[in-house]
């Protein structure tokens, strides 16, 4: 009996990405950048007792991962360096953002809907931070990112 050959899931492409988005989440769209790949601002509340955060959402190319960034300033902590679960701290248009830190390297892919992983997991980690804030302990599991992940993370 000759073994079949099924074909790779193909990537879903960006404009897909955000008519789902559009969809799935319309409520949550403050701004929507226009051009090549996808940019959003997505506000989000983790939990019904949570405050909104606006987040950054960029997803250049299905080749690339998508990224996700905090204003520290919305974070509220005096101390932006021992924020955990983060990529590291990158200056956009003059303020500081802390780029979230979601997901093993490989536990994504352009197959995936990002209205079913990304977004999700980015309510998750904010749930996590506040919970931080409190205990001081991360209560989110995974793994913190190590130099490699994080000079890894920026090639992306």
């Amino acid at each position: 009996m000759a073994s079949k050959k099924y074909p790779k899931n193909k990537p879903i492409t960006i404009p897909i990405q955000k008519f789902n988005i559009k969809k799935e989440f319309k409520n949550m769209i403050v701004k929507e950048y226009y051009g090549i790949g996808l940019k959003m601002i997505l506000r989000i509340q983790p939990t019904g007792c949570s405050k909104f955060y606006q987040v950054l959402l960029e997803y250049k190319s299905v080749q690339k991962r998508p990224q996700v960034y905090v204003s520290i300033d919305q974070l509220e902590i005096e101390d932006k360096k021992s924020i955990p679960h983060k990529y590291g701290i990158k200056h956009i248009n003059e303020r500081e953002y802390i780029n979230l830190c979601l997901y093993y390297r490989n536990e994504w892919d352009s197959t995936m809907k990002i209205t079913e992983t990304i977004i999700p997991w980015i309510c998750e980690w904010l749930y996590y931070f506040e919970i931080w804030c409190i205990t001081g302990k991360w209560c989110g599991g995974g793994k913190h990112p190590t130099k490699n992940d994080i000079k890894e993370n920026d090639k992306n």
